[in-house]
């Protein structure tokens, strides 16, 4: 799906149960792992101005990708489309047009494939992390 020059942001509603929020360690921690530094940045962005703009804005795709410290354009492996991909494919963002975006404004805790994934050390840390059953 093609990429508009405008984009309209809307908060998504988390239907998890012990949601995390975007901005805090638990998301850093184990999600960073899992989605990568550039879709955790375009994700606690979009959070963060969600919150203030109260659920919906517009922005300029070159601008959101300028504003986490991505090269700007359009075209289909350029950096703002691969991260939306990624949060698209881990079920944080959605697109419902090629200029409508919904992001989740907290994050689930990681599923039990994915933490299968993350290094013995970060596994040892979730089992002891607080209200990180998984």
């Amino acid at each position: 799906m093609h990429l508009a020059a405008t984009l309209t942001l809307r908060r998504w509603a988390s239907p998890t149960a012990q949601p995390h929020p975007v901005d805090g360690d638990y998301a850093e921690r184990f999600w960073l792992p899992v989605i990568g530094p550039s879709s955790l940045w375009v994700l606690r962005w979009a959070a963060r101005e969600l919150h203030r703009h109260g659920g919906a804005f517009d922005v300029g795709a070159d601008e959101l990708a300028l504003r986490v410290g991505l090269g700007v354009g359009s075209a289909r492996q350029s950096p703002l489309r691969r991260s939306l991909k990624r949060l698209e494919s881990f079920g944080l963002a959605q697109r419902l047009s090629e200029s409508v975006v919904e992001f989740r404004t907290a994050v689930p805790t990681v599923s039990m494939r994915q933490l299968e994934r993350l290094p013995v050390g970060l596994r040892r840390e979730h089992r002891e992390w607080p209200d990180a059953a998984a």
